[in-house]
């Protein structure tokens, strides 16, 4: 909206006057943020995005403490995706292989062990 506004002032008003009725909400967003990438996203790669979109620190934080009550169900959604067939691995390359997969989606160490050294993931 910058480019429109004539200064900074008269943008902090529209953005205000926005968030008053109703239209502008930062908690919403993050609701939506939520919503779109948790199915394929683990925890810290969401809140690294939260963080660089200028969300307030108390909504990153309740973010954060809402996805690590589910990560790990998200975690072996996104592994049974990708690795059902192999299943869990079997040997050092598999399991490194399969632990930098899930890292590389912001999966904390913590859940990715647990979820690779399962026997089964029902």
């Amino acid at each position: 909206m910058a480019p429109y506004a004539k200064d900074e002032q008269e943008l902090l008003e529209v953005l205000a006057s926005l968030t008053e009725q109703g239209w502008q909400s930062d908690a919403r967003f993050v609701q939506g943020i939520l919503h779109r990438k948790s199915p394929r996203q683990g925890t810290a790669l969401i809140i690294q995005s939260l963080r660089q979109q200028g969300v307030p620190s108390e909504l990153v934080e309740e973010a954060r403490d809402q996805l690590r009550q589910t990560e790990m169900i998200r975690a072996t959604q996104v592994w049974e995706k990708r690795f059902a067939r192999e299943g869990i691995p079997t040997d050092r390359q598999a399991y490194a292989r399969q632990a930098r997969f899930l890292a590389a989606r912001g999966f904390s160490s913590d859940v990715i062990n647990r979820l690779l050294r399962q026997s089964d993931l029902d």
